[in-house]
């Protein structure tokens, strides 16, 4: 039958198209004219464009893009055209996709409900899985991967889902992996899949096989190679954080056949990135602290509690009671150029949103005790900051220089004396794609009836031997106001 649509593109030309869909061939074919608009509001016409696509009727695994190309007369030029395959008319494969026989290192959440504000299984599996993912095998760190577009589609109790995604080596900011997000990179020059599967409401798990695809994409046949569908994923929502995983999403690749080889090698695990979510529920979250470095932490804050005058009474610093922008803040230094802290948990509790999810009983223990000294609070924070290249020289000539940053996390836990305002922790520091666990991270918050300018003090300290090619000299910072102050993050639940 015939079709008349209009087209427009970010560019600002407009096209007006006359032609037909021919289901035999899958060929849709249309011919007009493109219109733009020039910066002096005059018009220039395109004259003798023609639209050929190729769409898959139905789309599938083998066969989920629509591409073709677009051509017009003097000045347009060809456009070569990949669209990953819109609309509820999708095949399924028959057979039941597996799910890796491996068990997940921590059990698997609750149920699907958990995940979000709704009852609707797709957008929180949506909105939860078009992330970016940190890749790992055997220790070594691999392209990271983006799943971008991703359809989910309910039939009765079962959920079926499909996907597409992008093995991508650009590690860069996040300013660029937020602007990479927001246009949604698709058939970069990096590896690519297709993927479709099931949700497994008993192992809580999604169960997708997955496709290579080959660049570039030809129009004139499907873009998928049966030989390139030998890769099995699994994706879940991990029940229980650490100083080490907080991610939300958690997930396994691997070979079901020898036909993936030429992409997966062995076992590969996923970890979400994108990890500070204010919308996600982790009420059904639980953190587990490890017992060495909390030990750790707690030397560390013996040795630097010494001489510090404890105050009982009205609790002269933070306490937790009120919200977590009591203790979330911004810092800087000589070598940061700027960052910000929040906490995961405050002692077995899980952050949702700014407030704490816990009752009055949750702070009893953190009150003093006359001529007792009090319980430490068990805390897990996350800090992200900019600085410096490593052995960067700062110059003489301050007014007069130019260097790029480097983003930079810390992942920590420790302890906080209520008493004294003494924030201490050890943690994972990331950074150019290495983890360096010999992290010490201190803060004297300053007392609330302070007059004193900032918030506290703080140091980042190597606790590693001066010799160690990882040591580092430690790096001292000021802070800022909590949450209500921060301008361009809001502490969340997430690490």
């Amino acid at each position: 039958g015939g079709r008349r649509d209009n087209y427009s593109f970010p560019a600002s030309v407009s096209f007006v198209l006359d032609g037909h869909y021919s289901s035999a061939s899958l060929q849709l074919c249309m011919v007009g004219m493109g219109t733009e608009r020039a910066k002096d509001g005059s018009l220039k016409h395109y004259p003798d464009v023609a639209l050929r696509l190729r769409v898959p009727n139905p789309p599938s695994l083998a066969d989920p893009f629509v591409t073709g190309s677009l051509e017009g007369g003097s000045g347009l030029g060809t456009f070569r055209l990949v669209a990953y395959a819109e609309g509820d008319d999708y095949k399924y494969g028959s057979d039941r996709t597996a799910c890796s026989l491996r068990p997940p290192k921590h059990p698997d959440r609750e149920s699907l409900r958990m995940l979000g504000g709704d009852n609707s299984a797709c957008s929180h599996l949506t909105q939860q899985l078009m992330t970016s993912y940190r890749l790992a095998h055997g220790g070594a760190q691999l392209p990271r991967m983006r799943v971008n577009q991703m359809r989910c589609t309910t039939d009765g109790a079962a959920v079926h889902v499909r996907a597409y995604a992008v093995l991508s080596n650009d590690t860069g900011s996040s300013e660029r992996r937020r602007y990479y997000r927001r246009r949604r990179r698709f058939l970069v020059r990096e590896e690519a899949v297709v993927a479709d599967g099931h949700w497994d409401s008993d192992r809580r798990m999604l169960c997708l096989t997955a496709c290579r695809v080959p660049l570039p994409v030809l129009s004139s046949a499907p873009a998928v190679r049966e030989h390139g569908c030998g890769i099995g994923m699994s994706f879940w929502f991990p029940a229980i954080w650490t100083m080490r995983e907080r991610s939300i999403v958690s997930g396994m690749l691997w070979n079901s056949t020898n036909a993936g080889s030429g992409l997966i090698h062995g076992m590969i695990t996923a970890s979400s990135m994108d990890d500070q979510r204010s919308s996600t529920n982790l009420s059904d979250v639980k953190y587990s602290y490890n017992a060495t470095v909390l030990g750790e932490a707690r030397k560390h804050y013996l040795e630097i509690s010494m001489g510090k005058k404890k105050i009982t009474g009205s609790h002269p610093f933070p306490d937790f009671n009120c919200t977590v922008s009591d203790f979330a803040f911004r810092f800087d230094g000589l070598d940061i150029w700027g960052g910000e802290a929040y906490p995961v948990t405050i002692g077995s509790v899980m952050l949702a949103g700014e407030r704490l999810a816990a009752d009055d009983a949750f702070f009893q223990h953190t009150v003093a005790v006359e001529d007792k000294e009090p319980a430490l609070l068990n805390v897990s924070y996350t800090m992200r900051y900019t600085a410096p290249p490593d052995n960067w020289v700062r110059p003489t000539n301050m007014l007069n220089y130019s260097v790029g940053y480097e983003k930079r996390k810390i992942s920590a836990e420790g302890v906080y004396d209520p008493n004294r305002g003494i924030l201490c922790m050890v943690g994972c520091k990331e950074h150019n794609g290495s983890t360096d666990c010999h992290t010490l991270v201190t803060v004297q918050f300053a007392s609330l009836d302070s007059k004193a300018q900032g918030h506290g003090t703080g140091v980042i300290t190597s606790l590693r031997d001066k010799t160690d090619r990882l040591f580092f000299e430690k790096v001292d910072f000021t802070s800022y106001g909590g949450a209500s102050t921060m301008t361009s993050t809001t502490p969340r639940a997430g690490g």
